[in-house]
């Protein structure tokens, strides 16, 4: 079996950093949403899309482990990759590495589902599993 993988590269903007002049940790669940994105976005899935046919994908759960920070101006790069778990959820396992050495800078496991716009329950749209898996 093939695991599908994505890579997505980035820099850290000075308007990220805290009083310490890192990036502050809250930031870094904007890295790994928007590497999620991009990579869905490479699989025809597009969040706007599907909140208009009424179904929203959303973040239920984050575990991150913090190794090294980054500071301003570090190009760094995401490297994620998804399973499905059980009927509803969706696990992407994305990693941050700097990219001048390929230092480890964290380590996230995201774990997102579908909810019904007009029920507010989870749902997992047929049409969507086609698409990733």
């Amino acid at each position: 079996m093939t695991i599908d993988s994505f890579v997505w590269n980035s820099e850290v903007q000075q308007n990220e950093l805290d009083i310490q002049k890192i990036v502050n940790n809250a930031v870094y669940l904007q890295y790994f949403s928007q590497a999620r994105i991009h990579y869905l976005l490479t699989k025809g899935v597009d969040w706007e899309e599907w909140h208009r046919k009424g179904v929203n994908i959303v973040l239920i759960h984050v575990d991150i482990s913090f190794k090294h920070s980054l500071k301003a101006h570090d190009q760094f790069y995401i490297h994620s990759t998804y399973k499905k778990s059980g009927k509803l959820k969706i696990i992407f396992d994305q990693t941050i590495y700097k990219t001048h050495d390929h230092k480890l800078v964290a380590k996230g496991i995201n774990t997102l589902t579908c909810v019904s716009v007009q029920t507010g329950k989870p749902i997992m749209p047929q049409e969507l599993v086609d698409l990733l898996f």
